[in-house]
């Protein structure tokens, strides 16, 4: 979790208890009703899709509202392979 400034914060859970003060031994899901990322893997994983998300509005943003042009994705061209050259292109005397 972010705040405001883009600093993490911590958030502390208390434990999750029965009527009668005993733990639940069933699946923690607090996290995950919350959003909230249980591990580092998780939160990298939801910041590179909120990042792409962000590129993408941005993009429509400048297409729509500001009425530029399409960026061009590629100019077509092939860059050449280093393999071995064809029999008939190879002269032998």
């Amino acid at each position: 979790m972010t705040d405001d400034k883009g600093a993490r914060a911590l958030v502390v859970l208390a434990p999750r208890q029965r009527g009668d003060g005993q733990r639940s031994k069933g699946r923690q899901t607090d996290l995950d009703e919350k959003g909230i990322a249980k591990n580092a893997r998780e939160d990298q994983l939801r910041a590179r899709k909120a990042q792409q998300e962000h590129q993408k509005m941005a993009e429509l943003y400048r297409q729509v509202v500001l009425k530029e042009a399409k960026p061009e994705a590629a100019t077509g061209r092939q860059i050449q392979g280093l393999g071995k050259k064809k029999d008939s292109d190879v002269v032998t005397h």
